[in-house]
């Protein structure tokens, strides 16, 4: 399990995390431009999550899915750092989400075919957990080495994206000595060879689409990613507006603003992986003083509060509440996250752990297409971060409504998996 925990940490020692719409914004981008282009992403993500899905499960096994994954994440940021032209940025954004494609949904199938190897199904909540918050804790370490860097080439925000190629080159490394049986049952494979390739994308349909259970997942998936993926989006202009706004007018460590702004960007994003981290072990500890469901239902409950607060503190311009709200979001959706996933390998088999989570990433996704250009133009237009705060209520609200209605369904249909 060693292995899956440096898979990890490596995987976030993303150095441009903390400053990726920013260095975006400073080639030039408009909000809109940045929208557009994390929509082309998720086009690319929608388009590709299925068959990735079926190529780890079935055709080309799930580590060199991996494999190809973190190439292809190596060379986006590369093209990323060096280039200031939209279309170079478009390219390296495809490149990206190829990645994102091919990696989503396997890491976490990959640790469920080991747990099921050696017996241990039970642990899948406390794996997932303990792999988020191992990756929280580089995510924190590198948010405090990141403005350091940025710091030393004088305010360049291209050199985080080079300093992130090696991680994922050692990673590729680690992945390669994982065991074979990860790759899933070998049979199951043989056997699924055979079938028309139009036969797994409907048995894999069909299967997340055919239980309400399987379907009411899917709808909380689409509503916590969309509103938890559009808020990271503007946590970085947000705290960019406050140290330049409000903290530069007090306090000056540096000449540079940017040199400033880099400061609290680590430190606001080492607050929030911290907080992820120490979150993402919080739903082991949930699941053992309730069940799965009701963990959830509270989770819910707490993020359609803080998301309704937030819309509220942003819009009277109390940007400083606004940052410290977004801290309990990240606490939420991290502790969410790993609760999710394990009631996900409740209804679903191991053989088509990938292909289900390839399709959940998916419907996130194709939501995501939608709403990311109008929420940037909005924010063009206003100036202003409440649309965030917002969408990510009207979001919630739904599903804290169906709660009760669906709390039996989930129940009934785990009893009849575990018959």
């Amino acid at each position: 399990m060693k292995r899956f925990l440096l898979y990890g940490f490596l995987k976030n020692m993303r150095f441009f995390d903390a400053f990726k719409v920013l260095s975006w914004l400073s080639k030039g981008l408009s909000f809109f431009q940045v929208g557009i282009l994390y929509s082309v992403g998720d086009i690319v993500t929608t388009v590709l999550e299925i068959p990735t899905g079926l190529l780890a499960d079935v055709y080309v096994g799930r580590k060199n899915c991996m494999i190809f994954s973190l190439l292809c994440y190596i060379v986006s940021f590369i093209l990323f750092g060096k280039s200031s032209s939209y279309s170079v940025l478009m390219l390296a954004m495809v490149l990206f989400s190829v990645g994102a494609a091919f990696l989503s949904g396997t890491a976490k199938s990959m640790q469920f075919a080991h747990l099921v190897h050696v017996g241990q199904q039970h642990r899948r909540t406390e794996l997932y957990g303990a792999v988020r918050s191992w990756a929280k804790i580089s995510s924190a370490a590198t948010a405090v080495v990141s403005p350091i860097i940025v710091i030393f080439s004088n305010g360049d925000y291209n050199i985080v994206w080079y300093a992130s190629v090696l991680p994922y080159f050692l990673n590729i490394i680690n992945i390669m000595t994982y065991p074979k049986h990860v790759d899933g049952d070998e049979q199951e494979r043989e056997k699924r060879k055979k079938e028309p390739v139009w036969s797994s994308f409907a048995s894999a349909f069909k299967l997340m689409f055919s239980k309400s259970s399987i379907r009411r997942l899917l709808f909380e998936s689409v509503c916590s990613g969309t509103a938890f993926g559009i808020a990271k989006q503007y946590i970085q202009p947000l705290v960019e507006t406050f140290v330049l706004l409000s903290v530069v007018q007090h306090i000056s460590i540096f000449e540079n603003s940017k040199n400033q702004v880099a400061v609290f960007m680590g430190i606001v994003y080492c607050i929030l992986n911290m907080i992820g981290a120490i979150a993402s072990r919080l739903g082991a500890y949930l699941k053992k003083k309730r069940s799965e469901n009701e963990a959830v239902e509270m989770l819910w409950w707490f993020c359609t509060t803080v998301y309704c607060i937030i819309s509220i503190v942003i819009f009277v311009d109390w940007t400083i509440a606004g940052i410290a709200l977004y801290m309990l979001l990240f606490l939420h959706y991290n502790s969410f996250r790993p609760l999710h996933l394990s009631r996900f390998d409740i209804f679903v088999s191991s053989s088509l752990g990938s292909t289900a989570l390839s399709i959940e990433n998916q419907v996130k996704a194709s939501a995501l297409i939608v709403i990311e250009p109008v929420v940037g133009w909005i924010v063009d237009r206003t100036s202003s971060f409440w649309i965030v705060g917002v969408l990510g209520f009207v979001s919630c609200v739904p599903v804290v409504i169906s709660i009760a209605k669906y709390r039996s369904v989930l129940e009934d249909d785990e009893k009849e998996n575990s018959i």
